[in-house]
């Protein structure tokens, strides 16, 4: 009876700090994005792939710098997205960048 709940306790803590883990990715990259992302809100921004992760790029044209590289793996997505995120997404504002990255990296 001792072991089973000591396995109980062990198997909550467990959960418990993996869920904790991927809260906190998920608020650093939104925290991080915040900080990059103080423009008018109407600036372009372009989401590729880079390395295997998703990048923001300022604009889809002459793509070298990203502003921001995500924690989220591409090849984790459905392949549609893959070939998108090849080609690059364009997203205008603000507002549809936070939204595309939510889609993508949540």
């Amino acid at each position: 009876m001792k072991q089973y709940v000591v396995f109980i306790i062990t198997a909550v803590i467990l959960f418990s700090s993996l869920f904790v883990s991927a809260n906190l990715e998920l608020k650093t990259e939104q925290m991080a994005l915040s900080q990059e992302v103080k423009t008018s809100g109407e600036e372009e921004y372009c989401l590729k792939d880079k390395e295997g992760r998703i990048a923001v790029y300022r604009e889809c044209e002459n793509v070298t710098q990203p502003m921001l590289i995500t924690e989220t793996l591409v090849d984790t997505l459905p392949e549609e997205d893959q070939i998108k995120l090849k080609e690059g997404i364009s997203v205008r504002g603000d507002t549809a960048l936070r939204k595309a990255l939510e889609d993508y990296c949540s």
